[in-house]
């Protein structure tokens, strides 16, 4: 028999949040950069202009939610 749980733990939950707009003109540095099992919400805009830079790079086993959009 196997058993599965879903625990909430108010408070232990902090994914990098950006709700602002970001510009990065610099090659290979995105706006962003999450670690392994960071997860990330970005609300905010994002360009980014310098060669293979993206906007939000995340690493393994994170989450990325983009709302956002151009400024």
């Amino acid at each position: 028999m196997t058993n599965g749980y879903v625990v909430n733990v108010p408070g232990i939950y902090d994914p990098i949040r950006n709700s602002g707009a970001l510009t990065i003109g610099a090659n290979d540095t995105p706006a962003i950069a999450a670690g392994d099992g960071d997860d990330v919400v970005n609300d905010g805009a994002i360009l980014t202009t310098g060669i293979r830079s993206p906007g939000i790079r995340g690493g393994a086993y994170g989450v990325i939610t983009n709302n956002g959009g151009l400024p």
